[in-house]
């Protein structure tokens, strides 16, 4: 009893600090004075102060609590785009895949098991290190690719073990067509699966986000992400370690969405 009240409240704070994430990903330049253009030299890695610069300041002068804010926007959008275009690519994949069957499945499978073993940051590397602007949106479609193959998998596997429930039998056996089975009857029950996904699967890709742009191959300036920031920080990290301070973002966050995913799946059922 103490344990699953325990986790309860572990829930609720990774809960807490996701919305809290959202709302400064929502609000990161809007309160007045913070600007992350409002950089000057003269306080390049000045230490934090309370509680005007909490976080302290950059090499080039920048509040570092304002960068971080700004980081946290472009790093959860990231997440979220990449999702709705993996799953936009999963979903009518993988329902396909395991209602129908038979050759059809074989092929899906060979694929997503290609897909999944390609070394994707490697991947990552390549394509955007060879384009010139590398902004939100193509570093979300380069993440989506890694992540379509997991929403895959288990929407597959969720759509072929409720193709057999009882009552799609009888949707069956009254004349319900094919396109229907699916729709009304079998893709309802599948989604749900995928739902316990989501949540680590955009830590994941939030955490190869970061490693790219911390390799120089994700976010280009103006945009900025916890990685472009840890970027910095490894070159100055003895005489300004405050410039870590976005690493335990990155940490926490990811953190909590794994969390989540997790209570999420022990209530969805099998």
């Amino acid at each position: 009893m103490l344990g699953a009240a325990r986790a309860k409240w572990v829930t609720v704070g990774a809960a807490t600090v996701l919305a809290a994430a959202a709302v400064l990903a929502v609000f990161s330049e809007a309160p007045a004075g913070l600007d992350p253009r409002g950089c000057s030299l003269d306080r390049s890695l000045n230490p934090p102060s309370f509680p005007e610069h909490a976080f302290g300041f950059d090499l080039q002068g920048c509040d570092l609590l304002v960068l971080t804010m700004a980081g946290t926007r472009n790093s959860l959008l990231v997440g979220l785009l990449a999702t709705i275009f993996a799953l936009a690519v999963a979903i009518p994949v993988g329902t396909t895949s395991g209602f129908t069957g038979g050759w059809v499945d074989g092929l899906v499978g060979r694929l997503v098991d290609l897909v999944t073993a390609l070394p994707i940051i490697l991947i990552g590397i390549v394509i955007l290190s060879a384009l010139d602007e590398r902004g939100v949106l193509l570093v979300a479609i380069v993440m989506a690719v890694a992540a379509w193959p997991i929403y895959t998998r288990v929407i597959r596997a969720a759509t072929s073990r409720e193709s057999e429930q009882a009552h799609v039998d009888a949707a069956r056996a009254l004349g319900a067509s094919r396109p229907r089975l699916l729709v009304r009857h079998v893709l309802p029950g599948s989604l749900g699966s995928v739902i316990a996904v989501i949540p680590p699967t955009i830590a994941f890709t939030i955490g190869a986000e970061a490693l790219l742009s911390f390799l120089g191959a994700g976010l280009q300036l103006p945009d900025v992400s916890w990685g472009s920031l840890l970027a910095e920080a490894q070159r100055y990290i003895r005489q300004a370690p405050h410039l870590m301070l976005p690493g335990l973002f990155l940490l926490i966050v990811t953190g909590a969405f794994v969390v989540v995913g997790e209570s999420v799946r022990v209530r969805v059922p099998d």
